[in-house]
């Protein structure tokens, strides 16, 4: 029995406590014309200087860390509420510029259709053996290739071939049964 007085004392004195803040509040009033009248900047120094106060806006609201004891995040577990920033886009390295395209010349395509089948040195003379639509051609320094070029140099390695005019020199590496090509 006592218990119950003592709810319902506890509720009347709720009631009356909200009873009385909405009794207090009121209504706000309207106003048809406002008689305030908007200050200007004034100097507070007392000097005359012409300045005008400034308010820095970033030190009213200071950027703050989280919340850390020892090191560790206390708020860690309820970490799942908290939505994450997005991960930063990943920048790609920039593509590699393309090799320039090589155009082959009228004399690297004649090359190009001759196979290197081998060499023989006699007496610090060298004879290369090449192939061509099934016929071999035996080449020493000095020899011309289809009437239009000449050979220039053979070594174990390449063999440089230059134009009658000289105006073109072609560099060639020598592999056997592989069609000459340019280094």
């Amino acid at each position: 029995m006592k218990r119950n007085i003592y709810i319902f004392a506890l509720l009347f004195a709720i009631f009356a406590i909200l009873f009385v803040r909405n009794v207090q509040k009121g209504e706000q009033g309207r106003v048809s014309e406002l008689t305030f009248k908007t200050a200007e900047a004034k100097n507070v120094t007392g000097e005359d200087s012409g300045e005008v106060l400034r308010i820095k806006r970033e030190l009213l609201n200071p950027k703050r860390e989280k919340f850390r004891i020892g090191g560790k995040w206390l708020f860690e577990p309820l970490q799942f509420f908290v939505k994450k920033p997005p991960a930063p886009p990943v920048k790609l390295p920039p593509a590699p510029p393309e090799p320039p395209v090589e155009v082959e010349t009228p004399m690297e395509k004649a090359m190009a259709t001759f196979t290197f089948l081998g060499f023989m040195e006699s007496e610090k003379v060298k004879t290369t053996f090449l192939s061509r639509e099934g016929e071999i051609f035996i080449v020493k320094k000095g020899d011309s290739i289809l009437q239009e070029y000449v050979v220039k140099e053979i070594t174990d390695r390449n063999m440089i071939i230059s134009s009658f005019d000289g105006s073109e020199t072609l560099d060639i590496d020598l592999v056997e049964n592989q069609p000459l090509k340019k280094k």
